[in-house]
Parts: structure tokens; sequence; C-alpha cells
């Protein structure tokens, strides 16, 4: 029988990215270091007990397991058919090693489903829950108000929205630069980033209102990115800045 300890000694066998805390004072050493205190505090101010959560790009689980500890149900999904860290599982579904050691040590119920793109969460087949962790995801993706969409489809009214990313800091106006001939911080998987205006805008249209807005945080050299987080709370409410409708979000709108 497999125990705690021996699982443990796995833990520096593999590459971590991020500091999932193992409990018992363990935590893998994460290259990117300790925990987003930003994201830290805006699970301080969500009540996860009995809640249904939903954590999207959940990567190794950092923040699955947080939310599990604080004693919600997770589903947890990511979206890594492509990604050469990720390995066949014996389920035929390419998943993360690392996030299966994490989950073996902590004995988590936690439903993990690597193959589900944010587009395609309706295929959970859930509409209630009550969180939803979307963070370091949307400046990934290339449509990211679509996710925000679909996001709010799987969401009762009254649900929290956490959102954590880089911003364009100091401008007033709403509105996005986008990466493709350049290329943001050598990583060709960026491509949207907001000013923090269009960041709230973005949220707020997709049937969501603004609960807290962090302060800014992880500035990087010679740039004004930095990185925000925000708290939000699925609404349904009659919204006249829509001339058409949005398919998508149309059943939240009163009107």
């Amino acid at each position: 029988m497999t125990t705690r300890e021996t699982l443990l000694q796995e833990v520096a066998r593999h590459e971590w990215l991020y500091s999932v805390d193992l409990g018992g004072g363990v935590t893998t050493p994460g290259r990117f270091g300790p925990p987003n205190p930003q994201i830290k505090e805006a699970f301080g101010h969500v009540d996860f007990r009995d809640k249904r959560a939903l954590d999207v790009g959940c990567f190794e689980g950092q923040w699955s397991f947080e939310a599990e500890r604080r004693g919600a149900a997770v589903v947890a999904i990511d979206y890594l058919l492509k990604d050469p860290r990720a390995r066949l599982s014996e389920r035929g579904v390419k998943e993360l090693p690392t996030f299966r050691l994490a989950h073996a040590i902590l004995g988590s119920r936690v439903e993990y489903r690597p193959d589900l793109s944010v587009y395609d969460v309706g295929r959970l087949g859930q509409r209630d829950f009550d969180v939803v962790v979307f963070c370091g995801v949307y400046y990934h993706l290339k449509h990211p108000l679509l996710a925000l969409s679909r996001l709010r489809g799987v969401m009762r009214e009254g649900g929290t929205l956490i959102v954590e990313g880089p911003v364009i800091e100091g401008p007033r106006d709403a509105y996005a630069r986008f990466f493709y001939h350049d290329v943001l911080a050598d990583d060709h998987s960026n491509w949207w980033v907001p000013t923090l205006p269009c960041l709230l805008e973005w949220i707020e249209c997709s049937y969501f209102e603004i609960v807290r807005v962090s302060d800014p945080a992880l500035p990087e050299k010679r740039s004004t990115l930095a990185r925000r987080t925000v708290l939000a709370r699925a609404v349904t409410r009659r919204d006249w800045r829509y001339v058409l409708p949005d398919e998508d979000l149309e059943e939240f709108d009163r009107g």
C-alpha cells in the first residue's frame, strides 16, 4: 500500500511551477515562488464552506486544493491536449503528473478534468457553481469575453467569480493590447492584456457586478503591467447597453 511518506518522496522528482500546500508543513518547490498574495486575500473574502467551486486552468491544483481545504466540493479543469508537460494517463487523457501526485498525497476528492476547455465548460452539465476561480487564464485566451460568457452560464445567481491577471496600469480608458507579432514575456501563449477599466468592463458586460478590486501587485520591470485580482458577483439584470441581445448571455437579461 502506498503511504503518504512514499508519495512525498516523489515530490522532489518532479518540476513544479507552483507552490502547492501538501499539508503537514510540506509545500512543493514551485518555480514561481509562494502563492500570489492577491488571490490568497481574495479567497479570504469568499465563504467556500459547502459550496460548489470550479477552478479554471487549474494546472497543478494550487487553488483547487485550497478551495477544497476551505470546504468546497471542487471541479478542476484544464486543457492540456498539447502541453508537453502533460502525460498520457491510464484513462487515455493527457494530465499533469504533478496534479495527480498532489491529489494522492492530500487524499483529495477534487474532480480533475484536464481535457476541458473553458469554452466548453457547459459539457460539465452543471449550472449551479457557487464559486469560479479564473486566475492566470484570460490573457492566454484569444477570446476572453467568450470565456467569461461561458463561465456566467454555469454559475448560479449571486455566485462569486475570482479573476486574476496582468493589466496595463494607469490609463482610465478601456482598451486592450493584442500580442501576436510582439510577444509578451517571451510567451507565445499570451494574447490580450487589458487596462484595468477594460478588464472590469469585460467582467461587468458578462453579467457580473464588481465587488472588490485588489491594489496593483507584482509589477514587471520596465513595464506598465501589474497584476490585479477582481471579485465579482453573478447577476441577472436589465442591461440597456446591449442594442442586440448577446446569445450567450440573453437568459440573464431581465429585459
